[in-house]
Order: C-alpha cells, then structure tokens, then sequence
C-alpha cells in the first residue's frame, strides 16, 4: 500500500471511530451550597420532592431540612442511625446499637417487624413490598417480601461474599430522588 492510501484510510477509521463514540450528558453539577445544622456530622441522606433527611450517627439523632438548609423536624434517641431510605411517605431508620429498624410517617415512630434479626443493622432499603436489611456483623443482607424471608452473602473478600456491608441500593435508583 502507498503512503497516501494509509493516510486516508487512517483519516476515515479516526472519523468514524469519533463518530461513533458516545457523548455523555453532564450528570451532576454544582446547583447550591446548603448549611446544615451546627455540630451536625450527616452521614447518609434520603430525599422526598424539595426536603432532604439525614442521620446523624455521632449524635444520635436525624434531621429534616428544606433546600436552604432550614431544619423542618428532628427525631432524636435513635441509637446511631445509620443509612436511612424514603418511599412513599415513611422514613426508614436502621438503628445500629440496638438492632432495629424503624418507620418514621406522619411524626410517628414505630418499629418495623423483620423475621430475621440483624446485629448491627447498617442500612435499610424498601423496594414495593421487597425489605432489604444490611446486617453489619453477620456480613449478609436481609431479604423479607411477603411470603419469605432469606439472606444474601457470608464474610469473605472474594466474589459474592461481604465483609461489614453497610448500605445497599437499587442500581437503578441510587441517586437521591424527587
């Protein structure tokens, strides 16, 4: 082949290359700084329309904030509240030191019945009528939905096992919602 026939055949695959490469959409970008609480230390958030959740582990509380950062409710004595979830009105809180889930809907505050007990609840997720618990020490997940209860994982680093799991979402709604 002569130089110039490599030359355009190098052009026309480096246009087509780039032509079929996929341009992404920005998917985050920088909207608002919001002040939370004084001597708060947020660790997880969950967000319903234009109000936002957060625990506060450290101090053993939760706070509900508008956009600007002004705190609309609290609930405290929840011993280390950890990764909460929101759907469809209710607040999910899994309570770290005393192995509990609770629901949290119109300023009530009730205890969720799970069939298997977590030590160390880390994380809780509700899916319709599917729970997901994240059991910390026991290194496996929760699964209840109406007819049976069964876990997922044992301790192990390698692939399908966890160790210390503390959160656990739908990869399809991992972001905060609206």
């Amino acid at each position: 082949m002569n130089s110039k026939l490599v030359s355009i055949l190098s052009i026309v695959f480096l246009v087509l290359f780039i032509s079929g490469c996929k341009r992404h959409k920005k998917q985050w970008q920088f909207e608002r700084k919001i002040t939370l609480p004084e001597e708060s230390r947020p660790l997880a958030l969950a967000k319903d329309r234009d109000v936002i959740w957060f625990s506060d582990p450290d101090y053993f509380r939760l706070y509900k904030i508008d956009l600007n950062g002004k705190v609309l409710d609290s609930i405290t004595g929840i011993q280390r509240p950890m990764n909460i979830h929101f759907e469809k009105g209710a607040l999910y809180i899994p309570e770290f030191l005393t192995d509990s889930i609770w629901k949290y809907k119109n300023s009530r505050l009730s205890p969720m019945k799970i069939n298997k007990t977590p030590q160390a609840p880390a994380g809780v997720s509700i899916y319709g009528d599917t729970i997901l618990v994240v059991d910390f020490y026991n290194h496996r997940i929760i699964v209840e939905t109406p007819n049976k209860s069964f876990t997922i994982g044992k301790q192990g680093h390698k692939d399908g096992k966890l160790y210390y799991p503390y959160r656990c979402k739908d990869e399809k709604r991992q972001g905060l919602r609206g």
